[in-house]
């Protein structure tokens, strides 16, 4: 179950496209996760992985064709994560914690990647969504809880690999190339 709640955070895919995964969408060499199978009308796509999710599919069983459906349909997974999800509630006295739902991991992640970058565009890529009008459901809670959120960054420019390498690492953003320097920005 870990390993599956930690797909659909860091994928934002549907739970019947992780369940629907096969063995060979996935590539550990590369740290991606192929969606061969979208629901929805949505879009095929190629997303990238953590290490952390990498180690983690790395451990499943690997003796069924498919890594999250061994042994258990769609709804046995549904039953199973209702069960964890309420003891969860009830031992930490929080009963909050029965509003998620396996949809609400793609509501975090798009919510999230739009908070930090602001493009549409990759959200619906991300998301898989054929029309702009589909992502705006997801932006539109990111403009209604931040919307006194200024657009301020911290810019920096590198020079060499190295430098925009250590850049990366520590969260900025790629923007443009200005006299032989590569510029980049981050959310203060």
């Amino acid at each position: 179950m870990a390993a599956l709640l930690q797909t659909l955070k860091e994928t934002g895919i549907r739970i019947g496209e992780a369940y629907q995964l096969k063995w060979q969408d996935i590539d550990l060499e590369h740290n991606t996760v192929s969606i061969n199978h979208p629901e929805k009308g949505s879009l095929p796509r190629i997303l990238k992985i953590s290490d952390k999710l990498k180690g983690m599919i790395n451990n499943l069983y690997k003796d069924t064709e498919a890594p999250f459906s061994r042994n258990v349909t769609k709804h046995g997974l549904r039953v199973t994560f209702d069960q964890m999800r309420n003891r969860t509630a009830t031992r930490l006295n929080n009963p909050r914690f029965k509003q998620i739902h396996f949809h609400t991991f793609r509501h975090w992640k798009a919510t999230t990647m739009y908070h930090k970058l602001r493009d549409s565009t990759i959200i619906r890529h991300t998301l898989g969504h054929k029309s702009a009008v589909m992502t705006d459901r997801y932006i539109h809670i990111v403009e209604t809880l931040y919307h006194d959120d200024s657009d301020e960054y911290i810019c920096k420019t590198a020079s060499n690999i190295k430098e925009a390498t250590t850049l990366i690492e520590q969260g900025f953003q790629y923007v443009t190339d200005i006299e032989n320097l590569k510029i980049f920005r981050k959310r203060k």
